[in-house]
């Protein structure tokens, strides 16, 4: 990958493994730019962080602390080349095993899903983008089909609405979407529930105009759904195969995002993306699927190239978008211990 100047700052959150041995230890890592052979900028050792985000209008990057003691910790990443970055603040996640953040688009609330316990938590932000001891926790219950995987609420990912008026909760183990008010940023009342098909174990969405997709891991569908700000509620209009696999292989996606007239997602076992172009009403038809190192966990878009954080391969690849194929073939970016997830900052 060649970005060119003026391409944003790359970080990567990693894991400590073993099976790779040199490779840095766990915690976040800064590129200038995502260009093949270039060393990394800067480190900060933290443990076990599985996702970050970046706060909209501030220099501060918040990771989560992938434990049964979760945590999360806000990093000033103003820094000069070279200079370690800084933990401004770290606070509980309000739950086990944070595995997702999203930060209010104004930059007031951050929002944590908690997989291992059934719960979210909401702590809000100074002006500077640190985080308070104002918190809010949300406990969630239920379960679904799958006896491995579903036997209680398992939180996967949070997002905010296109209108800013909800937080939307994604719960694999319930095979439910939850859409709580926000009021100021912060999450109030009852939830209202969406159903989705049972066994679809929902993982991550993607939002479109008013058209949601989730990446459904346990079904290896995309989930689309109608979505009613004004209700604050969401309807399920179709359900599309993701990638070509046979019904019995192993594989569980993954990641999602929109780009351009397609959407594009990532399948883990099978290690592949897929792009699947939006139709009428938000519709959806798998066009094209490609290969990836093992385990595509999480990606973003630069520009026109997909770069993706592919877990068990311990690398980060990049993928041309668009063109004339929709996703181009994978090429090597730069060699990370178990790469969980991606941010960049302009």
């Amino acid at each position: 990958m060649t970005p060119s100047a003026g391409s944003p700052t790359v970080w990567a959150a990693s894991f400590d493994v073993p099976e790779a041995p040199g490779l840095l230890a766990a915690g976040l890592t800064r590129w200038a730019r995502a260009r093949v052979g270039d060393a990394p900028e800067a480190h900060l050792a933290l443990p076990r962080p599985s996702f970050i985000a970046q706060h909209p209008t501030r220099p501060v990057l918040y990771a989560t602390h992938h434990e049964t003691d979760g945590a999360v910790v806000a990093v000033r990443t103003d820094i000069a080349g070279g200079d370690a970055p800084v933990v401004l603040s770290r606070r509980s996640s309000g739950g086990a095993i944070p595995c997702h953040l999203t930060v209010h688009p104004e930059g007031t609330w951050l929002y944590i899903a908690n997989y291992g316990d059934g719960t979210v938590g909401a702590i809000a932000l100074d002006d500077d983008g640190g985080l308070t001891d104002d918190a809010v926790d949300l406990t969630f219950s239920g379960s679904s089909v799958d006896p491995r995987r579903q036997a209680s609420s398992h939180p996967h990912a949070t997002t905010v609405s296109p209108g800013g008026g909800y937080l939307v909760v994604t719960d694999l183990g319930a095979d439910a979407l939850r859409a709580y008010r926000l009021v100021a940023g912060r999450p109030v009342g009852e939830p209202i529930v969406t159903a989705l098909p049972a066994g679809a174990g929902p993982r991550h969405p993607a939002w479109h105009r008013d058209t949601l997709y989730v990446a459904c891991e346990l079904n290896g569908e995309v989930a689309v759904l109608a979505w009613d700000e004004a209700a604050g509620r969401a309807e399920v209009t179709a359900s599309v195969a993701a990638t070509t696999q046979p019904a019995e292989a192993s594989f569980y996606l993954s990641d999602i995002v929109v780009h351009g007239d397609h959407v594009i997602v990532g399948a883990r076992g099978c290690d592949t993306l897929s792009a699947l172009a939006i139709g009428g009403a938000g519709g959806l038809r798998l066009v094209t699927e490609v290969a990836t190192p093992a385990w595509p966990n999480h990606f973003v878009v630069v520009g026109t190239e997909l770069l993706v954080a592919a877990t068990h391969a311990h690398r980060i690849v990049s993928h041309q978008l668009g063109g004339f194929d929709p996703i181009g073939p994978a090429s090597m970016v730069a060699e990370v211990a178990a790469p969980m997830s991606l941010s960049l900052v302009p």
